[in-house]
């Protein structure tokens, strides 16, 4: 008992853990600027492992409940829409991305910018159009073979809705202005409130469409019915702000853990 470490030298020791990590991810960006300045293939594969398991924590932090990891692993084996439900904050976008890489899917994942739907501008957004010569490729040809993730499907306007459930539909779609059809070829992802289906009685989300995005639910629960996933968050970001904000590297002390478990995270991870 005598020669057991007790919890201060433990934090010291995990403190030069992280400090040592935080090098190795320093080192990282660097040959990350050499790859994109083409270096060779194998060093390119293996820099994008390092950061495929990187990225792996942050989803890992957020989504730390293994029933929730392994319906995402089974998601990512599958082509079709997958709905995502929570709370506001609960990491939606983050499972999301998790999913698009875990899937191996060629295309990067892209976010549909609700901003560029209002009004008639909706159609072409989407669908994108060919005004004379010139092609102006829409969201859903721009994303290809990747996945194209719809946060808070409940603030889409009834145009957009409909647009989407036509190409969810037909599995293809129109450029404005074109005679060709085009084979859908993204994956969607979407989000939703914990209260998506009171939104499609009332009305506020199409229930065709609705029909046509709840292939694959998920739900995620909120942050404060797992307080035993604060620890991960908290080591995640202890790394996150010191490789990303340039934040000194700060060490929790066991009593500051316990109170970070009892709180209520009304903001969940996000908070």
């Amino acid at each position: 008992a005598d020669c057991a470490p007790d919890s201060v030298e433990v934090l010291e020791t995990l403190g030069l853990v992280h400090r040592i990590q935080q090098r190795l991810e320093d080192s990282l960006a660097v040959y990350r600027r050499a790859y994109e300045m083409q270096a060779s293939p194998a060093i390119a594969r293996a820099i994008e492992e390092v950061r495929y398991n990187l990225e792996a924590r942050e989803a890992n932090a957020a989504v730390d409940e293994e029933e929730e990891r392994q319906k995402a692993e089974q998601a990512a084996r599958h082509d079709s829409p997958v709905l995502i439900t929570g709370e506001p904050g609960c990491g939606k976008e983050t499972l999301a991305g998790y999913i698009h890489r875990l899937s191996g899917r060629p295309g990067d994942m892209r976010v549909l910018d609700h901003v560029q739907l209002g009004g008639r501008k909706a159609r072409h957004y989407l669908l994108g159009g060919e005004p004379g010569t010139r092609a102006d490729p829409g969201i859903l040809e721009q994303t290809g073979d990747g996945t194209l993730f719809l946060r808070d499907i409940q603030t889409l306007g009834k145009g957009a809705q409909e647009i989407l459930c036509m190409v969810l539909e037909a599995g293809h779609y129109t450029p404005e202005g074109s005679n060709k059809a085009r084979n859908l070829a993204a994956r969607l992802i979407v989000s939703g409130p914990d209260n998506i289906e009171q939104l499609v009685s009332n009305g506020s989300i199409l229930d065709r469409l609705y029909f046509r995005i709840n292939v694959l639910p998920m739900q995620l629960p909120p942050l404060r019915t797992r307080p035993e996933d604060v620890p991960d968050l908290v080591r995640f970001y202890a790394d996150w702000f010191p490789n990303h904000e340039d934040l000194p590297y700060r060490q929790f002390s066991i009593s500051a853990l316990n109170r970070l478990r009892n709180h209520s995270w009304p903001g969940n991870t996000r908070e």
